[in-house]
């Protein structure tokens, strides 16, 4: 993961700084889910919308209003190879959380 993001851990009563891990969001994630499901709830676990390397409200808005685009192709379409590209690691982590899913 980016050097952007750090973790604070609980070792023996001691907060530790530590570089985040796929695993430990997992595990962490795991864990919240169980808690709220332990209290009748049901937990719905979704993807982020598309996104890219440009604002999209900004271009629509400007298609909208007649006025040209700047940093989208195709009149601010969203290639599924960009959403891919710039949502990697928390597609990674969504794909490697378990599923669990049961009947309503």
């Amino acid at each position: 993961m980016g050097r952007e993001f750090r973790t604070l851990r609980d070792m023996d009563g001691r907060l530790v700084v530590r570089d985040p891990s796929i695993s430990d969001a997992i595990k962490h994630m795991q864990e919240t889910i169980l808690k709220i499901r332990s209290l009748g709830k049901r937990v719905v676990v979704v993807a982020p919308p598309p996104a890219s390397n440009f604002d999209i409200g900004l271009c629509l808005e400007r298609k909208a209003s007649g006025k040209p685009t700047f940093g989208a192709d195709n009149g601010c379409q969203i290639a599924v190879s960009d959403y891919h590209r710039y949502h990697a690691r928390v597609l990674e982590f969504l794909a490697r959380l378990p599923a669990r899913r049961t009947s309503v």
